[in-house]
């Protein structure tokens, strides 16, 4: 009789904001002279559970909560937001995938969602396809990928995006809770 074990699989997001501007505009009233920020991340996402196999699985998942991100700066400067991620590993028994095995997507619709005030003219998505992350150096975290780019102009907006990612998780991968850390960030 065959028993199958289930195989959990979890990141936990975290948020890096650079050049932060301490004070914010009212999005109601469309003030500039505010932040340049990511203003929300998913804390946690996870993935559905899955049955160790000898082959490998592919497992699709649509993040949960947007990534919302705030341009309020009224001056002609461009930004990027960048995601990083660790390797997937359970720390009870030590073992790890390589995060070259998770792909992502910019946002599930290929639209950039225009919250408040001025339209998302001149930003534009990264990775309309599922893209690999990598790591060039080795360390278990990947190189920066980026999601989201915005051009030189001056704009007072609020918008987000909602990414994909698909995993495949390595044939014959030992059952267990794995976790990988999602870093965001805008300069």
């Amino acid at each position: 009789m065959k028993t199958t074990q289930p195989f959990i699989l979890l990141f936990i997001s975290s948020l890096i904001n650079l050049f932060l501007i301490t004070s914010l505009a009212s999005a109601q009233t469309c003030v500039g002279g505010g932040p340049l920020q990511i203003s929300s991340v998913p804390s946690t996402e996870n993935f559905i559970t899955q049955v160790v196999n000898v082959s490998n699985v592919i497992n699709t998942h649509t993040f949960s909560e947007v990534i919302a991100f705030d341009d309020f700066r009224e001056e002609n400067l461009g930004f990027s937001i960048g995601i990083t991620m660790t390797d997937f590993s359970d720390t009870s028994s030590g073992t790890t995938f390589d995060l070259s095995n998770l792909k992502i997507i910019s946002d599930v619709n290929n639209t950039i969602t225009e919250v408040d005030c001025d339209d998302s003219t001149g930003i534009t998505l990264s990775n309309l396809v599922l893209t690999a992350f990598s790591d060039g150096d080795n360390d278990g975290t990947s190189d920066n990928m980026n999601l989201v780019s915005g051009d030189v102009r001056s704009r007072i907006g609020q918008y987000s995006i909602q990414p994909q990612i698909e995993l495949t998780i390595p044939g014959g991968s030992r059952s267990g809770t794995y976790r990988s850390t999602f870093t965001f960030s805008i300069i």
